[in-house]
């Protein structure tokens, strides 16, 4: 986390081994291993890593993908007491633009923020505010970026919460 918030890359995992599935394959190794650890092995590569999706002739609907054949990758493995991972080989190399911008529109940074303003945005889709201008205010008050997606997200969110025909809350509904 601390690395991505630095360079302004999203890592995921990739090629991963733990433990248990490894102990079939190297069980000597395995058993001196410190038993906290998840792990044998495993990859950290950029969002953008891997190939693109192939357009076929016949396929009409374009498939968008993050895809841009990254070279970055760090590898991590079970050091050789088995009571640590240790960082065995590391390519920092992106072939693509990294700035905080483009890091802030990011899929999991995003939703790590939508918690943050779901209140005022509940609050102001029950009152049927156009989504356009609720983003439009949430950036400017809080400074952090949105997208339309996410706000019908939690429309959508929203409704399946207060849509439910629970007796007790249609007597409190008509109450009110």
């Amino acid at each position: 986390k601390d690395y991505e918030e630095k360079y302004f890359c999203e890592l995921r995992k990739m090629d991963v081994h733990t433990l248990v599935s490894h102990a079939k394959r190297t069980p000597k190794r395995i058993a001196f291993a410190k038993p906290t650890l998840k792990y044998y092995s495993l990859n950290l590569v950029c969002k953008f890593s891997g190939k693109p999706p192939q357009q076929r002739l016949e396929r009409v609907r374009k498939a968008k993908s993050f895809r841009q054949e990254c070279p970055f990758r760090i590898y991590i493995v079970l050091s050789s007491n088995g009571q640590s991972l240790e960082v065995a080989s590391v390519d920092e190399v992106h072939n693509h633009v990294r700035s905080r911008e483009l890091y802030e529109h990011l899929s999991r940074q995003r939703a790590a923020r939508v918690p943050q303003t779901m209140h005022q945005m509940r609050e102001a889709l029950q009152l049927q505010a156009n989504s356009k201008l609720l983003k439009k205010k949430i950036e400017e008050t809080t400074g952090k970026k949105l997208t339309l997606k996410d706000i019908s997200n939690v429309k959508q969110k929203t409704k399946k919460e207060t849509n439910n025909n629970r007796l007790e809350d249609v007597v409190e509904y008509l109450r009110k």
